[in-house]
């Protein structure tokens, strides 16, 4: 069974315990993302488009869309410095 995606505003994030995603060791899969990831922070600061961003929380699968403004090794960063751990990213669409 598929669990459902919760769509939230970004605004809630900072209230949020994230959760690390089990097989984020897998290092192609940590690449892909890794260059979705940048990809969407250029498409923010140059074109401020918007992606849709799936990570895992205490509370199950939640997705926001928003614009990213930076990517670090470890933490992608959002307006108003809010933050999401790049563990517990489930997957980036443009």
């Amino acid at each position: 069974m598929e669990e459902k995606v919760i769509r939230i505003e970004k605004e809630e994030i900072p209230g949020i315990k994230f959760m690390e995603i089990p097989d984020k060791k897998d290092k192609e899969g940590s690449s892909q993302l890794t260059r979705l990831l940048e990809s969407g922070s250029r498409l923010g600061n140059e074109f401020k488009g918007k992606v849709t961003i799936q990570f895992m929380t205490n509370h199950g699968l939640r997705e926001v869309s928003t614009t990213i403004w930076n990517v670090t090794a470890e933490m992608v960063g959002l307006k108003n410095g809010i933050n999401i751990p790049i563990s517990s990213i489930a997957s980036v669409s443009m």
